[in-house]
This record gives structure tokens, sequence and C-alpha cells, in this order.
């Protein structure tokens, strides 16, 4: 495996190589018979390798290719050197002149003897090498096939199964088991897909729904066929034959058996699993389920799939991405094998659970492996060991590696353009999420990526990372308030692949750990952590020996507060480096010789404390990304940036600018203006951030023929625009691939000098263009918004964020803009009414929109509408610090979330038929007079209310509420008998600090699950509890008066238990013989004071440990 890994390395060094010779030898015309012969030697190798591939190799064999694989490098460092040259000359003054004159420069004359020499040696020991092939049996081939055998699977389920009952009950009741009868119009036959990494588990939540007794009384007839990785549909039409218990017929049509199959299956309804499918080609699937459509209606098939295309390519439903197993049933399955020898059937596991998900990461037959072997080992006091390696262990298990061989198959089946992109990541420390933007460029700064003609490269690699999301190479997280974006990893035992396939090359250095360091490591991460940097001064003095190293990435920095300081040693020894990334450490400088890093192409200083940059950056000629996002501290970029003539990423993005403008201005304000000519660095593909200043050449003018930028643009200091045609200039309309905008104006600016005229007529020219996503206008300081933002114009707008714009006196037509979702207002303290032209002239307003936010709108009283205006898809509404806002009066059908926050002369709510969470601040009377219209409510926060006493004639209607928060009401000392409503299934009551008691009648809430108390100060006890039959999980903390649990226990079903900062409790629990440690003795999960609270088998004592 680890060869033919290094064979892909090999593959993508000769060709970056190839490419290399190709664009040179179209830009220098004096190298030409050198080059030459090198690219010929270079594609000769590159078909050679592909035939190495075939081929077990032996240590001769290795050898060779190591010989290969450092000559390889060796000419892409020389080509690279010789690219950098010609991309200065390009710079200097009058070049063409001095091309013409360089015959009679005696430094070109040398340059280039001296380069073709060195162009000549490294051909020449090329070709040695590649005339030595013949003594292994080498020849010029194309790309490999790759066959592999594979595990067959059955339908008959493992014997002891744990976990996976909620995904059954899911997808059963969802999608395969009808409620009711079939709809007019649904299909026939229903195709559902359930995807997810090798080894996960697929095949057996397959095997269980296969066998589930209501799937055996459901379906007429149930069928199990493994597909497998190479797809014949001959084989797999004779298999569903075969399960059809009809004799497979010899031939080669298919024809036959696809006839046999629709006539057996015409009329009945059944259900067919094909397991393992891994065919992405929506023909050949066309042409393998013909004869299945002939089965009655509810006939299903179930596809399992490592891949998230195949998945999409053949449901009929969104498909299921089935994850790890969850931390109870990972600790189930562990301590279900390691027992199952216990005659009394005692639990005997004592680490905690979260450790034993760690090791085992939520696989099942890594669970199943450590509980066997625990099983194994008699001596249950070298447990806890076997459990902490068990995970460094697993790496590649010698006895049962079934996962790993998995992830093996997958891995050859890779693209070979992919496979040195997957071997890359393995420098990525296991655990780390990353942006897909991060690893493209990083792919970037190696020249992994291949150049296609119409498409930027960015989008090339783009596409290669959701080429291995979609086959589960990369797991997706959402992220963010909306989850709307993404994050990723890689799944552990995808990493422990990668890691294993590149041999020497690539490498995680730990400090806290010893390491033996090769001097062909190309790609190196290191790890920062506290321990690690308390014993050494220079914590990069042990890789200073790897003078060949092309990657060097910095990790956990933002985790220790260690001020990072760059000897010149670094940039002395490693001066092959083509990607740094120093991001997140508290650094505050870079030395002046990272100039001498030629070769850089990337380089990330993200969340660092740095002020300046180097002039010397700017003779990088290779450059492509400087990432200077968070970079708060940053005063200015070096003067001469225009010379970065590749450089195609500048990330000068700052995260607070939307959420605090007042922070946004002063963060800002550090850094006073763009370098000048900008308007120069034409490749630029992302410019985040533009800072206009009115020095000469770095005015807002400097964009106009920046017109390839991507994504994101923030303009700000727009204050400094004096003349509105420097706005116009700028030609933001014909910026079709920015998709986010936003235009900032320093709040505490006098614009007095300025008429609002030319202020209106400077924002007028900044007219986006139509394609624009995302729209934020802050501290606009004129009259009037521009006619473009109230027109159809903006056709694609999704977002609109409109802030501090203190002294505009209306809105414009935002309701006729047919896709904008989301509105947020904030800060018109000039508005003092929403009339109705705000609606738009359209039939129906605001026909798209999902989120609305009004806040800090000092005077606005009300928003004017008649009876029947209404936004159709209007779901959450948020009003917040509006002084004066009296009343809705606009219909909202689809309104299911709303807030209203510190509204002191709002009179009330409407009924609103769709609404389900409901949150007020500080609403004392109108909440109590409008709880009739809160029928439909699920979800219901109540804070700041100023009553010692909850009223107690309110009507019993909130039948439906589900989930209840009372917080920071600062005078409640209690509630009414049975003020909580019975079918509350999530209580939270924090920030009282006059409560004394829960309220009456907590212990009936039969449907009561999870129970949280917090920072109440004069909370004593708990009613009794024992009889809440659902209660699942109790959370107290902060409660500094509290001593004891209830005098009868907790529920049976209690499941976590959590008690933080009670001190009074704390101090008697330490006591061995405390009550409560046998009250909890029966709580899977225990935490005191953070500490997790180990039972023994005897539940007399315990002992806590981090």
């Amino acid at each position: 495996m680890a060869e033919m890994a290094s064979s892909a390395f090999l593959q993508v060094v000769f060709q970056i190589a190839s490419n290399f010779i190709i664009e040179e030898m179209r830009l220098e015309n004096n190298l030409q018979s050198e080059l030459g012969v090198l690219k010929k030697n270079v594609a000769m190798i590159s078909a050679t390798l592909n035939d190495a591939e075939k081929i077990n190799p032996s240590q001769p064999l290795k050898i060779w290719l190591d010989e290969l694989r450092d000559v390889g490098y060796d000419a892409i460092d020389l080509l690279d050197e010789h690219y950098a040259e010609l991309q200065r000359r390009n710079l200097v003054y009058s070049p063409e002149l001095r091309h013409k004159l360089s015959i009679i420069n005696p430094k070109r004359v040398y340059y280039r003897h001296d380069m073709s020499h060195k162009i000549k040696e490294v051909s020449l020991k090329m070709n040695d090498i590649f005339q030595r092939r013949i003594n292994f049996g080498l020849n010029v081939n194309e790309c490999p096939s790759e066959r592999n055998r594979h595990e067959i699977t059955t339908s008959l389920p493992p014997t002891h199964i744990v976990g996976r009952e909620t995904e059954k009950r899911e997808i059963l009741n969802k999608y395969l088991i009808p409620n009711g009868d079939m709809q007019v119009g649904e299909p026939k036959l229903s195709i559902f897909a359930i995807h997810g990494m090798g080894r996960i588990g697929k095949t057996t939540l397959a095997q269980l729904i296969y066998n589930e007794e209501i799937t055996l009384m459901y379906f007429e007839m149930r069928l199990w066929v493994h597909v497998s990785h190479e797809f014949d549909l001959e084989t797999v039409t004779r298999s569903i034959l075969e399960s059809l218990d009809e004799p497979q017929s010899i031939g080669i049509n298919l024809d036959t058996p696809q006839r046999r199959i629709q006539k057996k299956l015409k009329g009945k309804r059944y259900l067919l699993v094909l397991d393992d499918f891994w065919n992405e080609k929506p023909h050949e699937w066309e042409k393998l389920i013909r004869p299945l459509h002939k089965g009655a209606p509810g006939s299903v098939i179930i596809v399992t799939t490592r891949n998230k295309l195949v998945a999409d390519m053949v449901s009929t439903f969104p498909s299921y991405h089935l994850k790890e197993l969850s931390e109870y049933d990972c600790y189930s399955l562990v301590n279900q094998y390691a027992t199952r020898d216990d005659r009394h059937g005692r639990t005997m596991l004592f680490a905690s659970s979260s450790e034993i998900f760690r090791n085992c990461r939520g696989i099942p037959e890594m669970a199943i492996d450590l509980g066997d072997r625990l099983r194994r080992e008699h001596d249950r006091e070298k447990w806890d060991e076997i459990i902490q390696n068990w995970g460094k262990r697993c790496a590649f298990p010698e006895e049962r590696n079934g996962f790993i061989s998995s992830m093996r198959s997958s891995y050859s089946r890779l693209p070979s353009i992919l496979k040195p992109c997957l071997a890359y990541c393995s420098i990525i420390p296991m655990g780390l999420q990353f942006e897909k933007e991060w690893i493209v460029q990083l792919w970037m700064g190696q020249n992994f990526i291949a150049k296609e003609s119409e498409q930027r490269i960015e989008d090339t690699g783009n596409t290669y990372f959701e080429w291995l999301v979609e086959r589960s190479f990369f797991q997706r997280t959402r992220i963010g308030l909306n989850r709307d974006s993404y994050e990723y990893s890689i799944p552990n035992m995808v990493h422990q692949v990668a890691k294993h396939t590149t041999t020497e090359e690539c490498c995680v250095f730990d400090l806290d750990k010893s390491h033996n360091l090769s001097k062909t490591t190309k790609h190196m991460s290191i790890v920062f952590t506290s321990e690690g940097l308390s014993h050494t001064h220079d914590p990069f003095t042990e890789i200073y020996h790897c003078k060949g190293l092309y990657t060097l990435l910095v990790i956990g920095g933002y985790l220790i507060n260690y001020p990072l300081k760059l000897s010149d040693n670094l940039f002395n020894c490693l001066g092959k480096l083509r990607t740094l990334d120093l991001s997140y450490c508290n650094l505050g400088f870079l030395p002046d010789n990272i100039g001498r890093l030629k070769h850089l192409r990337y380089l990330q200083l993200r969340n660092s404390n740095i002020q300046e940059l180097p002039e010397s950056i700017c003779i990088l000629y290779n450059l492509q990304t400087l990432g200077l996002r968070n970079c708060f501290l940053l005063k200015k970029l070096p003067k001469e940036t225009r010379c970065l003539q590749q450089l195609r990423h500048l990330d000068l993005h700052l995260d607070y600018i939307r959420h605090n403008i007042n922070q946004t201005t002063q963060s800002c304000d550090i850094l006073k203006s763009m370098p000048p000519y900008m308007g120069l660095l034409t490749n630029l593909q992302v410019l985040s951030r533009f800072v206009v200043s009115m020095t000469s050449h770095c005015g807002i003018s400097e964009l106009k023929n920046l017109n390839n930028l991507q994504g994101e643009l923030s303009i700000t200091n727009l204050d400094l625009v004096k003349n509105p045609n420097d706005a116009a200039e700028a030609n933001l309309q014909a910026k079709k691939h920015i998709k986010r905008l936003e235009l900032l104006w320093r709040r505490d600016i006098e614009f007095h000098q300025y008429s609002n005229e030319i202020i209106e007529l400077a924002l007028e020219n900044l007219k986006p263009n139509n394609n624009v996503k995302e729209l934020n206008i802050m501290g606009y300081p004129g009259e009037l918004l521009p006619s473009w933002l109230g027109s159809t114009y903006l056709s694609n707008v999704r977002s609109i964020f409109l802030s501090d714009c203190t002294n505009c006196l209306m809105l414009p037509a935002l309701g006729n803009l047919p896709l904008l979702q989301d509105l947020h207002i904030k800060g018109m303290h000039s508005l003092k009414c929403i009339n109705c032209a705000f609606c738009g002239s359209n039939p129906i307003s605001f026909p798209s929109l999902k989120k609305l936010v009004f806040e800090n709108m000092l005077i606005v009283e009300k928003w004017s509408a008649d009876e029947n205006c209404e936004l159709p898809h209007l779901s959450e509404l948020i009003l917040k610090d509006c002084a004066n806002f009296q009343r809705l009066t606009h219909n909202f059908p689809s309104l299911t979330k709303l807030t209203i926050e510190k509204l002191p002369a709002f009179v009330g709510l409407r009924r609103y038929p769709s609404l389900k969470y409901l949150k007020i601040v500080a609403g004392d009377e109108w909440i109590w007079d409008s709880w009739r219209c809160l029928l439909s409510v699920i979800s219901l926060t109540l804070s700041q209310l100023s009553l010692e006493i909850f009223p107690a004639n309110l009507p019993k209607i909130l039948d439906s509420l589900r989930y209840l928060e009372i917080s920071h009401c600062d005078r409640l000392t209690r509630f009414p008998n049975d003020w909580i409503p019975p079918g509350v299934t999530y209580l939270c009551i924090k920030d009282c600090p006059m409560l004394q008691e829960l309220p009456k009648g907590l212990e009936t809430l039969k449907t009561l699950e999870d129970l949280e108390i917090q920072d109440c100060k004069n909370l004593e006890y708990l009613p009794e509890l024992k009889h809440l039959k659902s209660l699942t999980r109790l959370e107290i903390s902060g409660c500094h008066s509290f001593v004891f649990l209830p005098s009868e226990g907790v529920p049976n079903a209690l499941h976590f238990l959590s008690i933080n900062d009670c001190p009074l409790f704390s101090k008697q629990f330490e006591d061995l013989q405390s009550p409560d440690r046998i009250k909890i003795k029966h709580v899977f999960s225990v935490w005191i004071d953070q500490k997790h609270f180990h039972s023994t088998p005897g539940g007399n004592q315990g002992e806590c440990s981090n």
C-alpha cells in the first residue's frame, strides 16, 4: 500500500514538472533544446510509473522509486526557480527592450549558461534512472486497471446488535412503511439509499430493516443482493434472479433473465436490498432497474453505498447519511462483548464512555474488537490501559482489519490525480475541522490541481474536494448561526489509510513526542501544545535539517498564549517551502529574509497578531495566496504588493464587521489604506476587503479592472469618496462573480464638508451586479437609499442588512425583490413610520421573505398595513429595542418563530395560526393579556419579567407546549400551583436569584425529559422527582443554597446528571458515605463540578476524575 501511494506522489511530481516545462517553453526561447529533452524524459517516466503501480515492490524497486522521487523533486525545484526568474523579468522597467538586449547583458548570459547546465544535469540523471527500469520488467503503459477482492454480505444480521434502533425506526416509519394509502402521483417503486463511510454499519442497518417483523408482514417478497465494487450488469441481474429462487440462465442474453424477473415480481409488493453499490453510471443503473418497476405499489429498493453521489443518483427520497454510533451505544457495545462471559451479568467497565468512544471512533467493528480484547484479558486492572491505547493499536490491527482494508480499497479506486490530494491530507491532525477553501488552496500551493482550459483552478479544486466528500473521504458538518455553511473533517480511518500511504514524505510533528524526522519529508504539520513549548525556545529547531520541506503548517497556536518568534534560520534552512501556514499564532512580525522563499505560493497568517509585513514579501513572485483574515492589528500592506502578479487570494476579512459596526470601524481604522496600484493585480480572485484611502492610486477607482473577484467584497471608509465619479469608476456592476457585497462608512466622521447630494450619488454609483446575493449597507449617512435597492434589478439578492443609516427618512420598496429571504434593518433613528410603500407594488409583497428583523429603531411607532396585507412565507420575526413600536398589523400565515425584546410600548399579540416558537424579553403586562394567542406554541421563553409571582388565573390552554424556559426574572420568588403546562418535555429555570422553590406539581409532569436549574442562588431543595418516568437528563448549576438530592432519589430513567458550582452539595458529597452517592449509582453519566464520577460495582463509593 505504501509503495502504491509513493507512486501516486511520483505521478503528480512528474506531471508538475511537465506542466512547468510546457509553460516555460512558451515563455523562454533560449532554453528550448534543454527543456525539450527534459520534457521527453519526464513523459517516459510518467508512463513507466503506471506499470510500477501493478507490482509488489521489492527492496531494489523501492530504492529505484526513491531515486526517481528525488530527481523528480530536483526537477521541480529547478524549473520553479526558473519560472520565478521569468516572473521577475516581466516586472522590470521596459521588459521587452531588456529582453532584446539580454544577449549582451552579462548577468543574463551567465544565468542562461548556468540554468542550461543545471537542466542538462537533471535530464541526464533522470535518463540514467529511467534506463534501469528494465531491471524490474517495467514498460511504458497506460493507467492500470485495479481489481480488489471484497467481502460478500448476507441478509442475516449479526447475533449481537447495539444501537441503530433510532435509525431503523426513522427509516421504516418515514420512508418504507406508509402511514396511509398511496397518494395519486406517487411512484409505484420507491428507492431509498443509505450512505456513509466504510464499516460504519450500513449493511447492518439494512439487515435490521430487512428482518424486522413489520417488514415481513408488509412485503410479499424480500430479496438481498450483494453488488460489490466491480459492477457487472449481467452478474447483478442474475443475482436478483437467484434471490427469487429462480435458476440462473446461462448465456450472454440479458433480455431473458430480466423478463423472468419482471414476470416473477409482477403485481407483488417486494423489498430488494442492493448492498455495497458503487457504480456511478446513470445509464447502467437505469438498465438494472428496468424489470423492477412491475411490482405492486409500495415496493421498495434499499441501496447501501459509501458514495453520496451514487446515493443521490438512485434515490427517490433524500438519501440517508449514516453516522458513527452514539457515545452511549459505543459504550454499550464494548460492554456487551467484554462481559458476555460474566455469569453474573455485571457491568464491569469503569472507564468513561467518552474515552471509549474516542478510542473506538464510533465505529461498530472497532467497538466489537475492543470488547473482545477486554474479554480475553482476565486481569481487569489492565482494562483501562487497553482502552487508552486502543485507538493507536487499532490503526492497522493484524487480526481484524476489515475497516482498514475497506478504506484501502476505496483509496485504490481513486483517480490517480486525486490520490496525492488525499495522501497530502495526512498532515492534517486527526479531529481538526477545516474549510473547503483551505484545502483547495493548499493543493494549489503544491500544484496538485490540473489546469482545465476554460475553468478556474479553484473551481477544479472544488470539484476534486466534492468528489472526495461524496465518497465519504471527508465528513461534512453544518456550522453557523443558521447552519448555512460547512466545515469538514477527515474520518479517523481515512486518516490512518492516508498516513500509511505517504511513506516518509508526510509527517505530523507533535512537540510532545519524539520523532525520527527524515530528510525526505516534504510536507509537515507541527502541533503546538503548552507542554511541548515548555522545554524549548525555538520550536522549529528539530525540523531545520528537513531542507527539502515543501509544506509547513503550524496547528494549535490558538490553544496557547505563546509569543511565537521566527528565527532567520527557519527561512535560511527551509528555502524550498511552497506552503507556510502560521494561523492562530501569537505572531507579531515576520523576518525580512522571508524573501528567500522564492518557491512560496501559500502564506497564511489568519488570526495572528501580525502588524506589518516585510517589503521582501513583494519578491515572492510565485505567491498565490496571502491570508490575513482577522488580523485586527494589521496596520499596512507592503508598498510594492503590486509586484505579486500571481496573487489570486488576498484575504483581509474581519469577522466582526456585520455584528458590531462600532468595533468594526475601530478595527478598520488600523488598516488605513490599500497599497498603491492594486488595480494591476488582475489575477486576483479573492479580495475580501478594500480600504478606501485618499492617497494617490489607493482610491476606490483601483477596483476598476479587478473583475475576476469572487465571493465577498467589503469596501470600507466610503466616507473618503469625495467624487461620485470615482465610485462609478470602481465598476461594481461588472463584477458578476461577487456574491456578498458590504459597503461601509465610518460612523464618527463629520460629513458637513460633503453635501447630502454627493453622498447619495456616490452610493447610487456603487450599483452592484445583479448576481449579488447578499448586500450589507452600514453607517450610510445619506437621507435617501439608492433607487436600485428598491427595484427588481436585484433579482437574485437573498439577504439585505441595513445598519446605522441614522439619517435615512424612508425605506425603499424592498417588497419588490422576488428572492429576498432575510432582511435585517437596524439603527435607523430618523425613521418614524414604515409605510405601505416598503412592501412594494407587486400583488404579493415579499414573496420569498422568511426572516425579518427590526432592531434599535428608536422612533418607529408602526408598520402601516391594511387588513389584507400579508407576507405569505415569513417564518421568523424579531422585534428588538424599538422603544415606540406598538403593534403588528400584517397577516403572517407562515410565522413559526417570534421574538419580542424590550418593546415597552407594545400592546399585544394577534393570533398567528402557525406560531410554534415564542420568546418574550421584558414584556410583563401584554404577554398575560395575549395568553390566549399562544394555543399553537410548542416553545416559550420568558425573560426579564418583573413580577414576584406569575399570574395564577391564566387559562389552561397550552396543551401543545413542550419547551419552557424562564430566565433573568430578578424578582421572581415562586410560581402558582400547577403553573407548568402538563405536556412540557424540557424545563429550564435560570438566573432567578430570588427563587426559593420550584413550581408545585413538578412531580406530576409525566412527559418531562430534561430539567435544567441554573444560577438560582436561593434554591435550597428539589421536589420529589422519583416518579418522573421520562426524565433522562438533570442539570443543576450555580445554586449556592442547594444541599441534597430529593430524599427518594432520582428517577430510574435518568441517564445524565450534572451538578456544578453548588458548594454546599459538593461538600456533603465528598463524604464517601453520603446518601446521595447511593441515589445516583444507576445513572449512566454523572458529572460533579465538571469531573466525571465513577461509581464502583457495589455502588457505595466512587471517585471523580477529570
